[in-house]
């Protein structure tokens, strides 16, 4: 099957429904064995803009996809694999670099730091370039997958900071309105209703 190329969009581009899959049952396969039974057209197509899901697996999963950029200088664009409980991430670039991330790996070593699983990738309108993501879990394996532009990328996380900056000032203000509440009551049972 021929494989669809994503080229980015303003801000994010979703690229799940151009996603072709291949099960690794084993979790053994390498690379070329990958790219052999690409070749023998054993992946198969995800069709949907929904998350690719495979639920709990003990399996290893490929994703393949094409992506290519805007300008004919290569630009830097961010993969966001947006899932955090992925054990094992890896994306194989077409000149043989690879990347590895997953959940138990700190922020400060991983391909991008951010609570997700985000690759920084290198496009061009010259030239169409394959990806294969290997992704396997002790979880669920879930891997909702967004092609970003840098820029856009920061501005989505600042605003996703700003919510949980609310949602952690709004629970801080409740906690201390109630302890000064406990403080003028000196009441006990009050401190374990509180609790």
């Amino acid at each position: 099957l021929l494989a669809q190329t994503v080229r980015p969009e303003a801000g994010s581009t979703p690229i799940n429904a151009a996603v072709h899959y291949l099960e690794d049952p084993t979790a053994t396969m390498t690379l070329d064995e990958v790219r052999a039974a690409d070749a023998g057209v054993a992946f198969e197509p995800h069709q949907s803009a929904d998350a690719v899901n495979f639920g709990l697996s003990s399996s290893a999963f490929w994703l393949r996809f094409t992506l290519a950029g805007e300008a004919m200088q290569p630009q830097r664009y961010l993969l966001e694999v947006g899932f955090y409980a992925l054990t094992d991430v890896r994306l194989f670039h077409p000149d043989g670099r690879v990347m590895e991330t997953g959940q138990h790996q700190p922020a400060s070593a991983r391909p991008w730091p951010h609570r997700h699983l985000v690759f920084p990738v290198k496009l061009t309108t010259a030239k169409e370039q394959t990806y294969y993501l290997r992704v396997a879990s002790v979880g669920s394996i879930t891997a909702p997958l967004a092609l970003w532009r840098p820029d856009a990328f920061a501005q989505h996380v600042q605003i996703n900071y700003l919510w949980v900056a609310t949602y952690y000032g709004a629970a801080l203000a409740l906690l201390l309105y109630n302890f000064f509440l406990y403080v003028s009551l000196r009441d006990r049972n009050y401190l374990l209703y509180c609790g």
